[in-house]
C-alpha cells in the first residue's frame, strides 16, 4: 500500500564527498491481505462461546503501520549532483490500523446452520482494540443476528481487530524492526534534491501468536503457522539540505 514519510537528518562529513548521516523519520508501511476460498470463520456468541463455521471466506484487508525510524547510513557524492547511500535503520512501531471487508457463506460445525454474511466492515486499531465483550455484542445496533449450534450470535456491522481471538496477547505487529536501506539522491541545486530508496526489514513483522491458518483449525482452536512477514518499501523523497 502507499503511505508517506516525513523527517529530518543530520550529516557528519569526513570529506567533501564522504560522510555518514542519521536522523528521525515518521514512516508509514503496510500491505494488503487477501483471502478467497474454502476456509473457516469463528463467531463469538452472545454468551461468549466460540462457534466455528466452514465454507467460503472472502476477505480484503489493507494494513497501515506507522513507525519512527532511526537510520544510520554512509553516503558518497559524485560531484555536486548525485549522492548514493546505504546502511540500516531501527524502527519503532507507534501506530497500527487496518480496514477492509469480510464475506462468508457456509454452515455451522455442529447443526449445519446456513450462515450468509454478505458484507461486514473491518475497522482495526491493533493498539486500542480488545477482544469482543458479549454484552456489547448483544447490544450492538444493526448487528446481523442468527442462531447456530444452540447459540445466539450477533455479528456487529463493523468488526474490530481481535474479534476472532479469545484473548489479546499484545499487538499483532511487533514493536521493533531492524532493516537495511540503500538509495540515491539527485540534487537539483545546492539545496533541493529528489531521492529514491529501498528499505527491507530483517525481522518478522508479526507476532507468532497471530500467525494462524485460516483453512484448517483444531476444533475450536487455531493451528499456528510459521509465517515470516518482512517489510519491503520503495521510498521517494523531496528534500532540502542546508
Amino acid at each position: 500500500t502507499t503511505g508517506f514519510h516525513v523527517g529530518a537528518d543530520v550529516r557528519f562529513a569526513f570529506t567533501d564527498l564522504i560522510g555518514i548521516k542519521t536522523g528521525l523519520t515518521f514512516y508509514q508501511r503496510g500491505g494488503e491481505q487477501r483471502f478467497d476460498g474454502d476456509g473457516f470463520q469463528f463467531f463469538i456468541s452472545d454468551s461468549g462461546n466460540r462457534i466455528k463455521a466452514t465454507g467460503n471466506r472472502r476477505l480484503i484487508l489493507e494494513v497501515t503501520n506507522s513507525y519512527l525510524d532511526i537510520p544510520l547510513t554512509a553516503y558518497y557524492r559524485f560531484g555536486e549532483k548525485i549522492e548514493v547511500f546505504g546502511g540500516g535503520q531501527i524502527s519503532f512501531l507507534v501506530g497500527s490500523v487496518a480496514s477492509g471487508d469480510l464475506q462468508f457463506q457456509g454452515q455451522s460445525a455442529i447443526t449445519n446452520t446456513e450462515i450468509d454474511l454478505e458484507s461486514v466492515l473491518l475497522d482495526y486499531n491493533y493498539f486500542k482494540d480488545g477482544t469482543p465483550n458479549p454484552e456489547s455484542l448483544r447490544q450492538a445496533n444493526n448487528a446481523i443476528r442468527f442462531e447456530a449450534d444452540g447459540n445466539r450470535i450477533s455479528v456487529p456491522e463493523t468488526i474490530t481487530g481481535y474479534y476472532d481471538f479469545g484473548e489479546k496477547d499484545k499487538s499483532i505487529y511487533n514493536i521493533l524492526d531492524v532493516g537495511l536501506q540503500a538509495g540515491i539522491n539527485f540534487y537539483l541545486n545546492r539545496g533541493l534534491y529528489f531521492g529514491a530508496a529501498i528499505n527491507y526489514g530483517l525481522l518478522d513483522a508479526t507476532r507468532d501468536t497471530y500467525d494462524v491458518s485460516r483453512v484448517e483449525s483444531n476444533d475450536l482452536e487455531y493451528i499456528p503457522r510459521d509465517d515470516k512477514d518482512h517489510h519491503l518499501t520503495l521510498q521517494f523523497s523531496l528534500g532540502f539540505s542546508f
